[in-house]
């Protein structure tokens, strides 16, 4: 193994990357990264930088990417956790040191520092880059809000030194409010003070388009949501408040892309939270003429706005991705999600008329929830005209109030991270046990896409959301032959009566570090 000696490197270069998921999902065939380690390349690079993407869903990575790389940054889910500390491991044995960042390690950093020598919590534009400024000049990285450092020698004022230490050892220090998930950076007030994300900094993204072809260009317009159900980590991580770029900023950024061939993703996680600048920014759409297509997360309550939706499909919006989570009302009074069964069913009305297709995204598994309640809100699905749907089991990621009480109560059956893709169970279901819950995700998929539908999308001329019907049905037989080891574990859980609570189980589609 190569020790490392925290000197300058040669190079002013930096590596973010974005792991791979396990397992497969109905989108899987469109891997496009997240853009927060694009940002954070772009800004490296201003700052003079060599800045490199690997997002492994885009291309594989190598070893050699990170040659004479002064630092490496990993950006993680919960879902791609076990993958980013596995690479991060083998990354410090090659002496190259390593920061983290994102969701999962924003709420765990303990477990984080046991992988990485540095930890960035939360927001990282404000973090990340003085920190890599330290890293390539040899110098001690600053005690600021939202850095956490693997090693720390305190001295009596409260100052002290940080660097990296080798692999498998935490030292002493001071953690307590160190490593609290509070102990943040403000939340980025001006969005419009970021630049517009370099998308040629990502290795092998220039070759990618969808199935149409169509260039998918990932935009984020704003961060926040002022709602806060008790599944969702997005308010721990970026906040309530609704904080929105400038209309002239966000036409800046598109405007780059104003062809038929491209698809103006929106990452937002509600681009709808403030109707009023979302009608401001598609009326500069449609007086500009804009020729690209683009789609975008929103809530419910965008059906009950007649000029926004008309605005939307005047100005080649193609589909609303929309949590409608169930029809079942007592699981949506537990989820706090603030909407009725009866604005779900009437916004569904309001959107088949206006011709906007909707990808609906429902949750399973909540204590309200049984066999009954799960299909009624799968019918629905199909007899509400949602276009393509996610079934998700209900996932207790950390940071969220679900896996708090989960945790709490011991009903957490698998600590396998790469099971918390939404398509796992991997908790004690209350009204059902483990293997009928997860088998009712299976069915759900199962009745929705179906060869007819598929047949039904194509005679319409919807030939991708017919691909994805074909896609989603060739992922469903597959599934229990890609989960064997998974299933058996969890009808072993289920036959015994709630004497096997707990099984020591590790994903079989969990990938190998071998670069």
């Amino acid at each position: 193994m190569a020790s490392f000696e925290f000197v300058k490197r040669k190079r002013k270069k930096v590596v973010l990357v974005e792991p791979k998921a396990p397992d497969l999902h109905i989108f899987s065939f469109y891997p496009l990264p997240r853009l927060g380690t694009i940002l954070l390349a772009t800004i490296l690079k201003q700052r003079g930088f060599e800045a490199v993407v690997l997002a492994e869903e885009v291309a594989p990575i190598r070893m050699e990417d990170f040659r004479d790389a002064c630092l490496v940054g990993i950006s993680t889910t919960t879902s791609t956790a076990n993958r980013a500390y596995g690479l991060a491991d083998m990354l410090r044995e090659q002496g190259i040191p390593v920061a983290m960042g994102g969701p999962h390690v924003t709420y765990l950093p303990d477990e984080a520092l046991q992988h990485a020598d540095y930890v960035v919590l939360g927001e990282g534009e404000n973090i990340f880059p003085t920190l890599c400024e330290a890293v390539y000049e040899g110098e001690t990285p600053p005690d600021m809000p939202g850095l956490l450092c693997r090693e720390r020698d305190i001295n009596s004022s409260g100052g002290g030194t940080r660097g990296p230490c080798p692999p498998g050892k935490v030292p002493e220090g001071r953690k307590g409010d160190s490593l609290s998930p509070t102990h943040r950076q403000p939340l980025i007030a001006d969005l419009d003070s970021l630049p517009i994300p370099d998308l040629n900094l990502v290795k092998g993204l220039k070759d990618f388009a969808d199935f149409s072809r169509r260039k998918v260009i990932p935009v984020q317009a704003s961060r926040g949501c002022p709602y806060d159900c008790t599944f969702c980590s997005v308010t721990g991580m970026f906040g309530r408040k609704f904080r929105f770029k400038s209309v002239d900023r966000v036409m800046e950024e598109v405007m780059r892309y104003d062809d038929k061939h491209s698809h103006i993703f929106f990452y937002d996680d509600n681009l709808a939270a403030d109707r009023k600048w979302l009608k401001e920014l598609l009326t500069r759409f449609a007086k500009q003429g804009t020729r690209f297509t683009w789609s975008a997360q929103v809530r419910t309550e965008v059906a009950r706005d007649p000029e926004l939706l008309k605005l939307a499909a005047a100005t080649n919006c193609t589909t609303f991705f929309i949590g409608l989570e169930s029809v079942n009302p007592a699981s949506l009074k537990e989820m706090q999600k603030k909407q009725t069964a009866e604005e779900i069913m009437g916004a569904m009305e309001t959107f088949n008329r206006h011709r906007l297709p909707v990808h609906g995204m429902f949750v399973m598994g909540f204590d309200t929830d049984d066999e009954h309640s799960i299909r009624a809100t799968v019918r629905f699905a199909k007899e509400a005209g949602v276009n393509t749907a996610q079934f998700l089991v209900l996932t207790p990621f950390p940071g969220t109030r679900t896996y708090e009480e989960l945790k709490s109560q011991g009903r957490i059956l698998f600590d396998d991270w790469s099971l918390y893709d939404g398509h796992h169970v991997v908790f004690q279901p209350s009204k059902m046990d483990p293997l009928s819950l997860q088998n009712a995700h299976v069915a759900a998929h199962k009745s929705f896409y179906t060869p007819g539908r598929m047949v039904k999308k194509a005679l319409k001329g919807r030939f991708e959301d017919a691909y994805i019907y074909g896609y989603a049905m060739k992922l469903n037989r597959t599934m229990r032959k890609r989960n064997r080891l998974y299933f058996n574990a969890l009808e072993l859980m289920s036959r015994s009566n709630g004497v096997v609570t707990r099984v020591d189980y590790t994903h079989p589609a969990r990938q190998v570090i071998g670069l």
